[in-house]
């Protein structure tokens, strides 16, 4: 059985995409209050918005990557990741046998399709009255999207697909199971 702790980090890759990315929106909010006067309201907005996103990326490039999921032999445990304040002690832990089933779950915004890693848990109230800090508490209220499924949404700055994070926790509720029979 493979128990090695396997974590997950936020990724300066994709930090520095959406970096680029807000810078692009900045260009074309000053092309719009150089070159278009009847949109020069929506070119400052632009302008301000993702300048400030701009900055927030930025400071984030300049911090050390940060712990966002490790799955260990007991359980997974998802750390609080709020982009500006991280605490690295604060974390949902989820034991295996909690957890029922994983699955993939899609939303769509507009016409694109976001995929989301799920856990389908046993009960929500084991996790919620764990001992945890209120940072972590609020995270796992914004995680638990229906009735005993939470949202794994650690994929979206981090290197790793929601696949193939459901495809490496799969695998080891499998081996836990096979080790712990019910």
């Amino acid at each position: 059985m493979n128990t090695e702790p396997l974590a997950f980090y936020t990724s300066k890759k994709k930090l520095i995409k959406f970096f680029f990315l807000s810078l692009l929106f900045v260009l074309g909010g000053w092309v719009l209050v150089s070159f278009v006067p009847e949109k020069k309201l929506w070119g400052w907005a632009s302008i301000i918005f993702f300048g400030f996103c701009g900055m927030v990326i930025l400071y984030l490039l300049c911090q050390k990557s940060k712990k966002m999921l490790e799955i260990v032999a007991d359980g997974i445990r998802v750390f609080n990741y709020s982009l500006l304040h991280y605490e690295p002690n604060s974390c949902i832990y989820i034991p295996w046998y909690e957890i029922i089933e994983t699955s993939i779950w899609v939303q769509e915004v507009q016409r694109a399709k976001l995929p989301w890693a799920m856990l389908r848990i046993r009960s929500e109230e084991n996790l919620l009255n764990q001992q945890m800090d209120e940072g972590a508490r609020r995270q796992l209220r914004r995680g638990l999207i229906r009735p005993n499924e939470f949202m794994l949404s650690v994929t979206s700055l981090s290197d790793i697909s929601p696949e193939e994070l459901k495809e490496i926790i799969d695998d080891r509720l499998q081996q836990y199971r096979e080790q712990h029979p019910q």
